[in-house]
């Protein structure tokens, strides 16, 4: 019967080691921490990929559980670390529709215009709701959350729970690679909002040089209503070919995460 009893506590160590990194994960990952989506929810679906993933990761686990507990409760904030600092990368990388909202909208003058945004559950301009709710269903629809999954199961290959070497290789790279993803976040909002944020520079440069021809006139004013019609129409004809651009490098980007330094 002890031998049967820890067998059964080490499969248990294993389940609780994978559903700490994968908690880590959908506490912090986009679409799957939003606040919309039941706590409850989040659990059960904790709960059902350990029960999947935990038997195909068996030989990346610690084949004996640790004698001491300092030593164990250091593996557990390990792998929850290692799961929060996974999803927190995806969440930078959405925030690049934040960035090209906010640009576009202060172009066309809508910056103060509010609405909930479907990626980050918080109040954000109407461009930047009306790109994210393109771009979750561009997520859903490609499949990519499917492949943020298959990532954290691939991570069990590079870094294995209580091996202290791959957990100093992560913590050493950590800053450096988050560093990275905000760079690469920021350029990719300016590339995501570049057709509307170029119109509007050329329509203010050539409001610019008729108000200095004719003072008299209010050009600013006359201006706003077609700032507005031109943004929206540029929007609907460049969103197709920058959310497409957007989906392919967001997925190159996070892929490439595990590729740390």
């Amino acid at each position: 019967m002890a031998g049967i009893s820890a067998l059964y506590l080490q499969d248990f160590y294993g389940y609780l080691l994978v559903f700490t990194r994968f908690a880590g994960f959908f506490s912090s990952a986009p679409l799957f921490s939003e606040q919309r989506i039941n706590i409850r929810l989040r659990l059960l679906l904790t709960l059902l990929l350990t029960l999947i993933i935990a038997p195909a990761v068996e030989q990346h686990l610690p084949k004996t559980m640790p004698s001491q507990s300092f030593i164990f409760d250091l593996m557990l904030m390990g792998e929850l670390l290692l799961g929060v600092f996974a999803g927190m990368i995806g969440r930078v990388l959405i925030a690049a529709l934040d960035i090209a909202g906010s640009l576009i909208g202060f172009q066309m003058g809508l910056a103060n215009a509010f609405i909930n945004s479907p990626a980050t559950a918080q109040q954000t301009g109407l461009p930047t709701a009306y790109i994210s709710i393109m771009a979750v269903l561009l997520i859903f629809v490609t499949g990519f959350h499917q492949t943020m999954i298959m990532m954290m199961i691939e991570s069990y290959a590079l870094f294995q729970p209580g091996n202290l070497e791959s957990f100093t290789t992560l913590t050493g790279d950590m800053a450096n690679t988050f560093t990275r993803f905000m760079s690469a976040s920021f350029l990719l909002g300016l590339q995501v909002g570049a057709p509307v944020t170029i119109l509007g520079l050329v329509m203010m440069s050539a409001a610019g040089i008729v108000n200095r021809l004719m003072p008299q006139i209010q050009v600013f004013f006359i201006l706003q209503p077609l700032q507005i019609l031109l943004g929206f129409i540029v929007l609907t004809l460049s969103l197709t070919i920058v959310l497409s651009y957007y989906i392919q490098d967001f997925a190159l980007k996070y892929q490439s995460l595990w590729n740390m330094g």
